[in-house]
């Protein structure tokens, strides 16, 4: 089931946010481009298009733990690197054609978000919103 985004998800750090809802639109783009059967150069652009993106947004939320001295980069850093092997390992296996799009990636982004934004980035929200990041 693809997930939405709802206010529930907001940390209070405005940029982390605004990233966090595009990494949605990313998501519910390629859910999107599978359902109406896009070409598959379109949804290869899409996954690509996800894929850096999401590295984007983690280097963006790991400088500033780094910068900080959030107690809980350690765990936050493993996560990310997690889910970046996982969607390069799909990356890879849809460009050579050994990988067919369906609901279970969409299931697994879905409920990647809902728990890592959910959960983890949920940790970080009172320690830099008191270091006055907004």
């Amino acid at each position: 089931m693809l997930i939405e985004w709802e206010d529930s998800f907001k940390t209070g750090i405005n940029t982390f946010d605004e990233q966090h809802l595009q990494l949605f639109g990313m998501i519910k783009k390629l859910d999107i481009g599978i359902k109406e059967k896009k070409s598959k150069e379109i949804i290869g652009e899409i996954l690509d298009g996800l894929f850096d993106y999401t590295i984007m947004h983690f280097s963006a939320e790991e400088k500033v733990m780094i910068k900080h001295g959030f107690s809980g980069y350690e765990e936050h850093k493993k996560e990310h690197d997690e889910l970046t092997r996982k969607v390069k390992n799909y990356l890879v296996d849809y460009h050579n054609n050994r990988f067919l799009l369906s609901a279970d990636l969409l299931g697994f982004l879905s409920n990647w978000l809902k728990n890592h934004i959910g959960l983890m980035d949920k940790k970080y929200a009172p320690f830099f919103c008191g270091k006055g990041l907004e």
